[in-house]
């Protein structure tokens, strides 16, 4: 796609909203071109401002320039043939591209951090929370499968508020009683594990897709 020139590294999280729709706008002009379609611009605006709306909280860490990749790669075919230009045409695609970045997969199959992780031990957690909250998405958690860490990684990152954990002490002291094998962790370790559990499950109910974005440092 040559008509726009899309640089910078700002994440569609990080651009206002009026900002962010005009130029996602710009740019669905362009996909419309590129792809023969008629371009009615009403329905550019529509989809512009649903957009702006739904990119940054499923998708934060994307940029504009991502998603100009995003619609080079549907133009050439990568996703499919494109029979139409809607929304949800346009979310898959970017859920494609996501799916597709490098070391997507082989960060996913290196495993969980579990519960008896040390916190001494060098690890990504910012890398741990995304790994998780998309094996949740896949195929769901349980709280013996991670880390109390990562509880601590999205307080930090405003994603739990502070000393969220203490509603759960009791749940967690009767998970202690069902689960003897977990007898060496704290109550608290435990009500922070069940607290990242409810928040995963909550964004999944707000179809946010994405928690953390894997960075080429990372995989």
């Amino acid at each position: 796609m040559g008509l726009i020139s899309i640089s910078g590294t700002r994440q569609v999280r990080e651009i206002h909203f009026n900002e962010l729709r005009s130029a996602i706008c710009d740019l669905l002009v362009e996909l419309f071109t590129l792809c023969g379609k008629y371009q009615d611009e009403d329905k550019i605006k529509i989809f512009g401002n649903a957009l702006a709306n739904d990119l940054p909280p499923r998708y934060p860490g994307l940029t504009l320039a991502d998603l100009q990749v995003i619609f080079k790669n549907a133009i050439t075919g990568q996703y499919g043939e494109v029979k139409a230009i809607d929304l949800p045409t346009l979310h898959k695609w970017v859920r494609k591209w996501q799916e597709g970045r490098p070391g997507f997969e082989r960060a996913l199959s290196e495993g969980l951090a579990g519960f008896h992780t040390s916190g001494s031990v060098h690890v990504n957690w910012s890398k741990e929370c995304y790994k998780a909250y998309r094996t949740y998405l896949q195929k769901g958690l349980k709280v013996s499968d991670i880390s109390h860490w990562l509880y601590d990684r999205m307080q930090i990152d405003g994603l739990i508020e502070m000393e969220a954990y203490r509603a759960l002490i009791g749940k967690a002291a009767q998970y202690l009683v069902e689960e003897p094998d977990e007898m060496s962790q704290t109550q608290r370790e435990i009500a922070k594990r069940m607290v990242v559990i409810n928040v995963f499950e909550l964004k999944k109910r707000q179809g946010i897709d994405e928690l953390y974005r894997m960075h080429k440092d990372d995989v």
